[in-house]
């Protein structure tokens, strides 16, 4: 292995252009990888900063035949949360409308 080791050395000395190269489209592949899993960490992998949220709900409406998601109204939003006995909590967010999700 080390004889290898030692040829592919020398022949890197004698085409420095290719070595160069070569550097470089690790660099690039590696700084790549890097940004693309930093990105995936974010937003698909890290851990939500709530305690036990794999107990974590979405509640939503959705009328009749539409299987749209829809906005909540207010008195719906705080009926809820003066009736409920299921959840430990009830919480409102926003929801993009070109995000919106879609009952299954």
């Amino acid at each position: 292995m080390l004889n290898d080791l030692r040829h592919a050395i020398r022949s890197l000395q004698r085409a420095p252009a290719f070595t160069v190269m070569a550097a470089l489209t690790l660099a690039l592949g590696i700084g790549a990888n890097t940004a693309i899993f930093s990105v995936a960490w974010q937003v698909l992998l890290k851990p939500l900063p709530f305690p036990d949220e794999d107990r974590l709900v979405v509640i939503a409406e959705a009328y009749g035949g539409n299987r749209t998601v829809n906005t909540v109204a207010p008195g719906n939003y705080q009926g809820w949360q003066q009736e409920n006995r299921s959840f430990d909590a009830v919480a409102a967010t926003r929801v993009d409308p070109l995000i919106a999700l879609r009952s299954s």
